[in-house]
This record gives structure tokens, C-alpha cells and sequence, in this order.
């Protein structure tokens, strides 16, 4: 199954599971979605397109606030830099 239906199965398992659900509570929506995962083992593509869609519904049902995500590495490194230039006076915080 290619990653795009891995996706489309995903949303529409988010969408039967969350029909009718009138919960506001992030935690208890996470617990519905957690029991309406359809792939089976939780692992590889099929779990990581789910958790992406996850993310999305949620939310989409908060209203498009975005929910905080691990800095990357290199946005870390970007930070750094910016710091340290800010500290030092540099101009180099690119």
C-alpha cells in the first residue's frame, strides 16, 4: 500500500471513529483514536502516516491550534548560532 493510501485509510478510520464524539478533551479523543487504529502493528509507515493524521485531526477539532512538536536537530542548531551571534554581536546569525 503506498503512502498515500496508507493516508486515505488513516482519514477515514479517524473519521468514523470520531463521528458523533462531542468530547473536547485532547486526551480523551487520543484515547478514541488510539482504539480505532485499523493497520494492525504499530510500526513503519502505517504508523507514522496514522500519527501524522492524528495530529492533524486534533487540530483541525482545536481549531487549528498547532500542537508543540519536538524542535529538529537542525532547527536547534539554528537557534544556537542565533544566540550566540546575539550574545557576541555578530552579524553571522544565518
Amino acid at each position: 500500500m503506498r503512502n498515500r493510501q496508507w493516508r486515505g485509510a488513516a482519514r477515514a478510520a479517524i473519521a468514523r471513529a470520531l463521528d458523533g464524539v462531542t468530547a473536547t478533551d485532547e486526551t480523551e479523543i487520543r484515547r478514541i483514536l488510539f482504539a480505532a487504529y485499523p493497520f494492525g502493528a504499530r510500526e513503519f509507515t502505517p504508523y507514522r502516516v496514522w500519527c501524522d493524521e492524528v495530529r492533524a485531526a486534533i487540530e483541525r477539532r482545536a481549531g487549528g491550534v498547532t500542537l508543540r512538536r519536538k524542535p529538529s536537530r537542525r532547527d536547534l542548531d539554528k537557534l544556537e548560532r542565533w544566540n550566540r551571534a546575539a550574545y557576541t554581536g555578530s552579524k553571522d546569525n544565518a
